[in-house]
């Protein structure tokens, strides 16, 4: 009897282990048609596989973190961000887990998480040059150029002919600024691997940026020798000869990177600010159609539009785009300021002051929306208010000489005319070779009846300008109020000769010729 049952477990035993074999064997076959539909980039199939393996072997990390990669490929980040971190469960030191983790953080933007996971692969793997690089990239995604610059200077340490490396050091010293930085990085990657494009595409920028030009251009020129077809190449040559001013150049490429991606919308921008240097508003304008006829919801492409119909008249088409772009950004100063303008071009003054109103609220220190919104109420009467937002504009900008002159203007209408008088002596301070506001300024003095005073100013006004026939009327009215006929009889002739009939009345009220 127990002879019998030595041999029952021993048939159990025997049993189990090459059941267990069996298993191993089916969950290592799934395991290596999984990784075989990788390689193919067959990601669907690959998930089905690790998915049978993992039915069979739920403990076995890789199989996870191979899932994981498979979905990243399919671009479901969430998905394997899951499966890594059931990997990093299973098998917590292993480096290649929290590397792969943070590149699928990165790809979702949450590059603060990614640098987390390179920070965990990297103590498990200091030596891998690649973690620094993408560790690097994460930080110059946050704009932390000098941590990026640094981690590429590691990356670079352990392994000094690591292309991708000098590339992304090259990128991270562009984006701080220093351009002769980012130029050599890219010369060393060139030298390194002379059929990468990219190189010669990206070098391109740091030299546009340095105001050389022409070496930019050399640079998408050799990027566009290698791959005709090359859409950013045609597109960044064209940003370059829009720099150097070149806008006939600039649009021939724009329209070959467009007819080569008829949906690029960087190049759509591009060129309708290059048709706008161009004064080719209706073809801008085209281009602004196509970028919303993508469905681009942009409010700088309706602003842009907007102020397209403005110039060419087109007011109702220009507050529909002014609005449009304030649904998408409510407080979008620029749009409310430019729909003011056009309301008060349109002669619908409540509306534009009302508009202007919301202008100044989002952005309080802008002197000239003040300057306008006091325009529109001394157009509509309501000179108090003008004087308000001249005084508010002045005080945000005391040196526009035009502010004074509006101001001087609305205090005459109030005949406030001290003030008016010292509004216009402000403006003179400012520009002494404006002879309309010597005479505004005299007028006023005259009304003061301080016509000495008066006389200097019409005085000045006529120096600038000999044929200002006001101006000598004027002069002539205020010589003659302090008794000086002769010279107030000399004005009268000047101004009667220009054509002046209120001179020419006078004198032949009195039967002098002139």
């Amino acid at each position: 009897m127990k002879r019998n049952r030595i041999f029952l477990l021993w048939i159990i035993m025997l049993v189990f282990t090459v059941c267990s074999k069996a298993v191993a064997q089916d969950a290592k076959t799934y395991f290596e048609q999984g990784n075989d539909h990788f390689r193919s980039g067959n990601y669907l199939e690959a998930i089905k596989s690790y998915d049978n393996a993992l039915a069979i072997d739920p403990r076995d990390s890789r199989l996870f973190l191979l899932r994981g990669v498979s979905y990243a490929a399919l671009g479901k980040y969430e998905d394997a961000i899951k499966d890594y971190d059931k990997s990093a469960e299973l098998n917590p030191k292993y480096a290649a887990t929290y590397g792969k983790r943070g590149e699928a953080y990165a790809a979702m933007g949450k590059n603060s998480e990614a640098i987390k996971d390179f920070d965990m692969s990297i103590e498990l793997n200091p030596k891998d040059a690649s973690l620094y690089v993408r560790r690097g990239a994460a930080y110059a995604a946050l704009g932390k150029y000098v941590e990026a610059i640094m981690n590429c200077d590691d990356a670079i340490k352990l392994s000094p002919e690591y292309f991708e490396a000098y590339i992304n050091r090259g990128i991270a010293h562009y984006m701080s600024g220093n351009y002769h930085e980012a130029i050599k990085n890219y010369d060393v990657a060139a030298k390194l691997n002379p059929r990468e494009n990219t190189v010669n595409l990206l070098r391109g920028a740091p030299h546009a940026a340095l105001g050389n030009y022409p070496e930019a251009i050399k640079n998408y020129d050799r990027a566009i020798s290698l791959n005709p077809t090359y859409v950013e190449a045609y597109s960044n040559r064209g940003l370059v000869y829009s720099m150097s001013g070149n806008y006939r150049e600039a649009i021939k490429n724009y329209n070959k990177a467009i007819e080569l991606n008829p949906k690029d919308i960087a190049t759509y921008r591009r060129r309708a600010d290059a048709h706008e240097k161009t004064n080719s508003d209706d073809d801008a304008i085209k281009d602004y159609d196509k970028l919303i006829g993508f469905g681009l919801k942009d409010a700088t492409v309706y602003l842009k539009r907007g102020s397209l119909f403005d110039k060419t008249g087109k007011f109702s088409d220009a507050i529909n785009d002014f609005d449009e772009a304030i649904k998408l950004k409510p407080d979008y100063f620029e749009a409310y300021y430019k729909k003011a303008l056009v309301l008060y071009a349109m002669a619908r003054y409540p509306e534009s002051i009302a508009t202007f109103d919301r202008a100044i609220e989002i952005n309080p220190d802008f002197s000239v929306a003040y300057y306008n919104r006091g325009i529109a109420y001394a157009v509509t009467g309501n000179q108090v208010e003008a004087v308000r937002n001249y005084e508010k504009a002045s005080s945000l900008n005391p040196k526009d000489p035009a502010i004074y002159v509006r101001q001087g203007d609305a205090y005459t209408i109030l005949r406030e005319y001290a003030n008016a008088a010292q509004s216009y002596e402000k403006a003179l301070n400012l520009d002494p070779k404006a002879p309309g506001v010597y005479y505004n300024r005299g007028l006023a003095l005259a009304k003061l009846k301080d016509h000495a005073a008066a006389i200097k100013s019409f005085s000045k006004a006529v120096e600038l300008n000999p044929g200002f026939v006001n101006a000598l009327y004027n002069r002539a009215v205020s010589f003659r109020e302090l008794g000086r006929e002769a010279e107030a009889l000399n004005d009268y002739k000047a101004a009667a000769r220009l054509g002046d009939h209120g001179s020419q009345y006078y004198l032949r009220s009195k039967g002098i010729k002139w």
